[in-house]
């Protein structure tokens, strides 16, 4: 065997050698991926279990009628006032999540799975972000004589008269590691289908290193994965309410139905209807 033969043979191993660890790379990498998309769907899921018995007033009925007396109301973390603790005029209202405690008994045992490119200190942070808004509200009618469809003007906005629509949003954000210039949490950002790639925790900023992955959805998204008879029959039980104890045309009509009809009930909340 020559000298040539020998080095053409740990040339082709070399290779094969090489080959092998960029597909074990490409493998890792997109098995980080997958990690980091399965523990985010799980917090998802917990924070909509949070929300589902936080996220309304509770009252010891049964309790009380069996003791004789009034009941009470026993407000979720997540409740308007005055009852609940939270006041819904807040501007930028958050109510940020520990996962530690908050979250634990709604969380798997092996939660959350290994993936080296999360930061192992703070990796995961969850937050609830409130949304207030308002909505045009006036009324429209057919006149028969002019052939035509004709509208009222749109009616001034009261502080939480129901023509504002008010939601919670689930963020989560997870911090990738060991990334100084923001490239690997680019690669990141399609692959694990999250909303945004951020310098900060708890907003969408490109004005700085891009460190965190963020993601944005309504609680209610990840219902069909949460097993409670209640999430079945709470939009229909809220609905039966509304119809019967509002006049959405009137209220929506009537400039000062706030100041005149207090205290008063939200109609748009999605908790504490």
């Amino acid at each position: 065997m020559t000298l040539l033969e020998i080095m053409l043979v740990f040339a082709i191993m070399a290779s094969f050698i090489l080959f092998s660890i960029n597909q074990y790379q490409q493998f890792k990498l997109e098995s980080s991926f997958m990690d980091i998309k399965t523990n985010v769907d799980v917090l998802f899921q917990a924070m909509g279990r949070f929300y589902q018995g936080n996220c309304r007033n509770l009252s010891d009925y049964s309790v009380a009628t069996e003791k004789g007396v009034t009941p009470t109301i026993i407000p979720g973390a997540l409740a308007p006032a005055p009852n609940g603790p939270l006041d819904y005029s807040t501007p930028n209202l958050t109510y940020p999540i520990d996962i530690e405690t908050q979250l634990i008994s709604y969380l798997p045992n092996n939660w959350p799975t290994f993936v080296p490119e999360v930061d192992t200190t703070n990796g995961y942070t969850a937050s609830f972000i409130f949304f207030n808004n308002a909505k045009n509200a006036y009324q429209c009618w057919w006149v028969p004589s002019a052939k035509k469809v004709s509208c009222g003007a749109v009616q001034a906005i009261e502080p939480n008269q129901p023509n504002k629509v008010a939601f919670w949003l689930v963020q989560v954000s997870v911090k990738i590691s060991n990334d100084l210039t923001g490239d690997k949490t680019k690669v990141f950002l399609g692959a694990t289908g999250a909303s945004c790639a951020s310098s900060k925790p708890d907003v969408c900023d490109a004005s700085g290193t891009l460190n965190y992955l963020i993601w944005q959805q309504l609680p209610t998204k990840s219902g069909s994965a949460i097993n409670s008879d209640l999430w079945v029959s709470q939009s229909q039980e809220v609905m039966f309410n509304q119809q019967y104890t509002h006049d959405v045309m009137y209220e929506m009509a009537t400039p000062d139905y706030y100041t005149s009809n207090t205290p008063y009930t939200d109609q748009y909340y999605l908790c504490g209807n």
